[in-house]
């Protein structure tokens, strides 16, 4: 297969609508997972197939313009302060668009995210729906053992619910699937210099859409293929961080301006492929241990750790100029993060540019200003 027919399976793969997912897919058992603190490997050994869902943002657009606050599924049920995802994910529930997923998986994370799972339990009864209760504070002493007990948890409540058995040889095959894939997008974010910004991701989205037994063998043909391209000229390099990232607008218009994102700090990127389950350890505590050891979102703890410190030191390895922040509009976790990591970057010389997403991207706004933070950056560059 060549290199670009790989690329755009992975591009159809990343904005396929999530009604379309079992179409796409016949033979699966779909089940939707909204953060990536779930332990899609203990689904996967469950026999269902994890699926991150992705905001439709031509809908929650639509809904927004057409409808006043308290109309729409979304209107009824959260505040009109919610971020975007949050009232996307509401919104393809209440249309349907789930109808086939075996159920939908939660991890406690945001206020937001929270509250959701609680108005899906009551909204759709008759589905499955879990909390992992991931912990905030990510270095206690009790961190490790009350996570390991809520992967216990969650496996029971998958083999009572569904009749299956999860054993530690059903694990171990999923946690070695998922690890694969983890390793080929550390060595993808190796060779972001070869392919195009918008391919970039649309290859890591496509490796949370799509199954990952098609996924894999895709991405491991097509790595030895871009390590033998040369590597892009851009005229700028910047590294990007937020919450998430699922929608190619804004690396299509990188890739138009010639601004080249070196690295990023995002749930659906780096946080998602970052690390690796210790083989030695039991198949849960392995889960468990990586999850705790990952860096990690706006809304988990550990101390020590300082998000502009750990930007600082990331765009220092890449050699980016500057850091873009990406926030959901109402985002509260990453809002906080960035006020705090905006100063400390701008004092140690790093051009910082905030863009914010509310239902839908702000294309010619944001051409206008990517722009001018490009052309800031290759002046002092040319200094």
């Amino acid at each position: 297969m060549s290199v670009e027919t790989t690329l755009a399976r992975f591009r159809a793969a990343a904005t396929l609508p999530t009604r379309e997912w079992t179409t796409q897919y016949p033979g699966h058992r779909p089940m939707a997972v909204f953060c990536t603190y779930v332990p899609e490997e203990v689904l996967h050994a469950a026999g269902f197939t994890p699926v991150r869902v992705l905001r439709d943002v031509r809908r929650t657009s639509e809904v927004r313009r057409t409808c006043p606050p308290s109309s729409g599924a979304w209107g009824e049920h959260l505040q009109s302060y919610t971020c975007p995802l949050v009232r996307s994910l509401l919104e393809q529930g209440a249309d349907g668009y789930l109808a086939e997923f075996a159920g939908a998986v939660f991890a406690h994370s945001c206020d937001a995210m929270q509250a959701l799972a609680d108005i899906w339990k009551l909204r759709f009864p008759d589905s499955f729906v879990w909390v992992v209760n991931h912990p905030t504070r990510l270095d206690s002493p009790h961190t490790l053992p009350y996570l390991l007990a809520e992967l216990e948890r969650f496996r029971s409540a998958l083999e009572t619910r569904f009749g299956v058995s999860i054993n530690e040889g059903n694990l171990s095959t999923s946690i070695a699937l998922h690890d694969r894939v983890r390793r080929l997008l550390q060595r993808l974010d190796t060779l972001r210099d070869r392919i195009s910004v918008a391919d970039f991701y649309a290859a890591v989205l496509a490796a949370q859409t799509m199954p990952k037994e098609e996924f894999a063998p895709l991405l491991e043909a097509l790595l030895p293929e871009l390590e033998a391209h040369a590597p892009r000229a851009d005229s700028v390099r910047v590294v990007i961080a937020g919450a998430i990232l699922d929608d190619l607008t804004l690396p299509s218009l990188a890739d138009d301006l010639g601004i080249a994102i070196a690295g990023d700090d995002l749930c659906t990127s780096a946080r998602f492929f970052d690390g690796q389950a210790a083989p030695d350890l039991p198949p849960l505590e392995a889960l468990a241990a990586r999850s705790l050891q990952r860096a990690p979102c706006a809304a988990k703890h550990r101390d020590g750790y300082h998000r502009g410190e750990a930007l600082l030191r990331l765009a220092q390895e890449r050699g980016a100029q500057g850091v873009i922040f990406y926030l959901q509009k109402f985002c509260e976790p990453h809002a906080f993060d960035f006020g705090q990591a905006q100063r400390f970057l701008q004092d140690a010389g790093l051009a910082v540019l905030l863009l914010e997403d509310d239902a839908g991207a702000a294309t010619a706004q944001w051409r206008t200003r990517l722009q001018a933070f490009a052309e800031m950056l290759a002046g002092e560059a040319a200094r």
